[in-house]
């Protein structure tokens, strides 16, 4: 028996024709409630793609607005304030004029002493009593400009602001990191642990941890100058492991190698050059080579970068200590004396009263005694090492801020070495490690954050 297959075609079409008028009259409706041309990729993807980031501007200049108008309401109730204790101190002065007229007697002067000394604790009324926010405003407690941070701020000026709180707080660990941490967000974060859950969570709903990153810290993971902040860049080998950064301003031939024993002053810092070796088995000219490079440019260039990232240096009247020690180990474990067992390099720094007094440079030659002689940024033979200028950068990092900062020693760990790497760029090695915490491993990542050794 054949078989029949019964059909409507027109009634098809028809259907089909009514769905697309439908879909058709969504969209309309779309763009009719919304009063927007375009309300998702399918409308106009290029187009949508621009509007999304013309939102998030839109979005950053409405707060930006908001911010103003909250200042400028925070000024006002200042203002008023002010305006009281002026008002009272105009009155106070009328007082003590009369008081000075020889027509008044002791029991007038004394009655008017106690006027003046009620006056005096209205004014303490006034200041504790003005506030906006909870915050007060009157009390002496703000010995900073206030600040104003906009939609165009860059990462280097927030870690300027967050060095600047460290380098003034009297405050010790974490305590100062938060303190630090509210006066750099301009209150928005309030301690360290509600900046990091909300990292975490803006984190979990990135599609891509890398321009997430970029778009979150300014940090551009993957490119030359991997993971710096400034953005000052010498080139480099891309070949090797990690790229150099430090942008050196002298030719190697014009080095000059520092007289054993005495002292060279850079920047604020006088450098104390060693006179005899720690350990034996040190080759002289690659020792020399390094010499020369602290003394001709190494020192200058990753102060100069330190400078640049967070605003800090040697010259500050904050800073405790401007002197520093250098010296060289041959050493397959340094632990042996006292120092970080696998350094490449290292600052170590003793303090009195959170304040440090003493700082000390060792380079460690077992990585080093291949040093290519005519390279500007220290390059080595040996993979592990890198190049010798981007750790110095990193380890005078620690040695600014430890001059700078109350109980540097103190801070977590993480924050220590991550605006070190910060300064010279992070090498493939971490920028690949940085890519799995972002990714696959939040909860490791979490963990760091919430450790304070």
């Amino acid at each position: 028996m054949a078989m029949v297959v019964k059909n409507n075609l027109s009634a098809v079409r028809t259907l089909n024709q009514l769905n697309q008028n439908n879909s058709e009259l969504n969209k309309r409706l779309a763009k009719v409630s919304s009063g927007m041309k375009i309300n998702s990729a399918g409308d106009d993807a290029s187009g949508y793609s621009i509007s999304e980031r013309m939102r998030v501007q839109i979005r950053s200049l409405d707060q930006d607005l908001q911010n103003v108008q909250n200042g400028s309401a925070m000024l006002k109730t200042a203002s008023g304030g002010v305006e009281d204790i002026i008002n009272i101190l105009r009155t106070m002065k009328e007082k003590a004029i009369d008081a000075a007229n020889d027509s008044n007697t002791d029991e007038d002067r004394q009655t008017i002493q106690k006027e003046l000394t009620q006056l005096r604790h209205t004014i303490n009324d006034v200041a504790l009593g003005n506030e906006y926010n909870g915050k007060r405003l009157l009390d002496g407690r703000y010995d900073q400009k206030i600040k104003y941070v906009d939609a165009a701020t860059t990462a280097v000026q927030v870690a300027t602001s967050l060095m600047t709180s460290l380098n003034k707080t009297t405050l010790s660990g974490t305590a100062a990191l938060d303190e630090a941490i509210s006066s750099a967000s301009n209150g928005k974060f309030s301690t360290t642990s509600a900046l990091v859950e909300s990292f975490l969570s803006d984190l979990d709903g990135a599609t891509s941890a890398i321009d997430f990153l970029q778009e979150y810290c300014d940090i551009i993971l993957g490119n030359d100058d991997t993971g710096a902040i400034t953005g000052s860049d010498a080139g480099g080998d891309t070949t090797k492991t990690a790229e150099s950064i430090v942008p050196e301003q002298i030719a190697v031939s014009s080095w000059g190698v520092p007289t054993a024993g005495s002292t060279t002053t850079i920047d604020g810092l006088t450098i104390h050059w060693p006179s005899t070796d720690e350990s034996s088995g040190v080759d002289t000219d690659k020792k020399n080579h390094i010499l020369a490079g602290l003394n001709s440019d190494w020192t200058e260039q990753c102060l100069k970068l330190v400078k640049e990232s967070y605003g800090i240096d040697f010259n500050d009247p904050d800073a405790t200590v401007r002197d520093i020690n250098v010296k060289f180990y041959n050493s397959d474990n340094l632990s042996n004396d006292n120092y970080p067992a696998s350094a490449l390099a290292f600052v170590r720094h003793w303090s009195s009263g959170g304040n440090a007094t003493q700082l000390e440079l060792v380079v460690n030659m077992k990585y080093y005694n291949d040093i290519d002689t005519t390279s500007e940024d220290g390059a080595t033979s040996n993979p592990s090492a890198g190049y010798l200028d981007r750790t110095l950068a990193h380890e005078f990092t620690h040695a600014v801020m430890a001059a700078n900062i109350y109980s540097f020693s103190n801070l977590p760990k993480y924050f220590k070495e991550g605006t070190a790497e910060l300064v010279h760029g992070i090498d493939d090695i971490r920028t690949a490690r940085i890519q799995q915490l972002l990714t696959t491993r939040k909860d490791t990542l979490k963990q760091i954050f919430e450790r304070h050794d």
